[in-house]
Order: structure tokens, then C-alpha cells, then sequence
């Protein structure tokens, strides 16, 4: 019998050996139309020289503010550093940390984010694709620390093969090209304010507390919206 448990503790332990191998290979190598956009914003923040304003928020945001003409309109050196909606608040926090990180002479930040996203669930991608370091991952609550590792089969599972395959030609004006044009008829979407998520205030809240620990000016602003 012990002899038993023995060769099951092995093969456990090197199933998870080459689970987490595996992974590792699938994350580092994502190459996701949003997996793209997170490694084009993030290396934008070492590219760039200075920064006076960092525009953050989803796709609302990356196709209504154009921040090459807001920067010639102005004088002031203005990014937008847009992501996908569903990588929500929780993404937004992150991405501006490692902005602020290398660029702490920013003094506004203007959040945009399509006037739904409070009503969403939890991004564990938003966490994954854009946590700087295993120190912030400690950081979390246990709360969000049980929701990575219980979300995480799901969201390896969710890559798909041809997502490993490196393609070009993603962005236009600095944020994703879009498919034809916006049909009006799907935006008329109600919300109550009872189905706002307490995670997704929790992440706000966050973004608001370190941008007034830093003296930044944080701006909110609801993506174009038709009545």
C-alpha cells in the first residue's frame, strides 16, 4: 500500500509539473487579438519619453479620443493606454501602476469605460494579462487571490491553438481596427443599478485611492452613449 501512494504522489506531482509547464507556454504565448493590445499598451509605457495625461479605460475610449491630435491640440503629451472592456477596472488598475512606475511625473488620468461595465462579473483576465509582479498578486484580498487560481483552468482552456500564431496588422490610430460599422440597434441596453457588482466598485475604488496617494487628478468618464 505504500508503495501504492508512493508512485501516486509521483505521477500527481508530475501531472501539475507539466500542467503548470504547459500553462506557463500557452500564457507567455498568447497571441489574442487583447493579448496583443495588453503587450502593444505595455510597452508603450517604456517607449514613450514623458507623460502629462494617460487615458485608461476599454474600447469606447479606444475609438472616440484620438491622442495624437489631443496632444498636437493641447502642447501637453497625452497617451491612451485603451483596453477591452472585459478586462474591466481590474485591468485598468494594473496597466496604470506600471504607467505611473515609469512614469511618475503624470498628473491626470482620465478612466473611460463604457456605461455598462459596473454590471459585469469579476475579470480574472483583466488580473492575469496585466498584474505586474507575484508582490501584487500577495497584495490582493483572499478574496481575488481564490478567484485567479479558481478561474485559472478556465481561462487556460479558453486560448485556443491558433491564438499561439503571431499575426500583424491589429491596430489603426493606436488601438484595435474595428469590424464595419457600429449597429445602433445593439445598443439598447438597459441597466439597473442593482445589478452593479460590488468587485467591480471594490477595483474603482482602488484606482481612485492610488491615484489620490500619487496626487493624481482622476477624471470618469462613460463611453459615447445614444439616448
Amino acid at each position: 500500500m505504500k508503495v501504492f501512494f508512493i508512485k501516486l504522489f509521483k505521477f500527481i506531482s508530475v501531472f501539475f509539473l507539466i500542467y503548470i509547464i504547459t500553462s506557463y507556454f500557452l500564457f507567455k504565448n498568447n497571441r489574442s487579438i487583447s493579448n496583443e493590445l495588453i503587450k502593444y499598451q505595455r510597452e508603450k509605457t517604456d517607449r514613450i519619453s514623458s507623460l502629462d495625461i494617460a487615458l485608461i479605460g476599454d474600447s469606447s475610449l479606444g475609438n472616440s479620443l484620438n491622442s495624437a491630435i489631443l496632444t498636437q491640440k493641447t502642447g501637453l503629451e497625452i497617451e491612451n493606454f485603451a483596453l477591452n472592456g472585459f478586462l474591466g477596472y481590474e485591468g485598468n488598475y494594473f496597466l496604470l501602476k506600471r504607467i505611473y512606475e515609469r512614469h511618475p511625473e503624470v498628473r491626470k488620468v482620465i478612466l473611460m469605460q463604457t456605461i455598462g461595465l459596473p454590471t459585469r462579473k469579476f475579470s480574472v483576465m483583466g488580473v492575469l494579462e496585466n498584474i505586474n509582479s507575484f508582490d501584487e498578486f500577495l497584495d490582493l484580498d483572499f478574496k481575488y487571490k481564490y478567484e485567479l487560481i479558481k478561474g485559472l483552468p478556465a481561462y487556460l482552456n479558453s486560448i485556443k491553438l491558433n491564438q499561439l500564431i503571431v499575426r500583424k496588422g491589429f491596430f489603426k490610430d493606436d488601438y484595435i481596427k474595428q469590424k464595419g460599422d457600429l449597429k445602433i440597434g445593439s445598443l439598447h441596453t438597459k441597466y439597473n443599478p442593482e445589478e452593479i457588482k460590488n468587485d467591480k466598485i471594490y477595483f474603482l475604488s482602488t484606482i481612485n485611492n492610488f491615484c489620490l496617494e500619487n496626487s493624481i487628478d482622476l477624471i470618469y468618464l462613460n463611453g459615447p452613449i445614444y439616448s
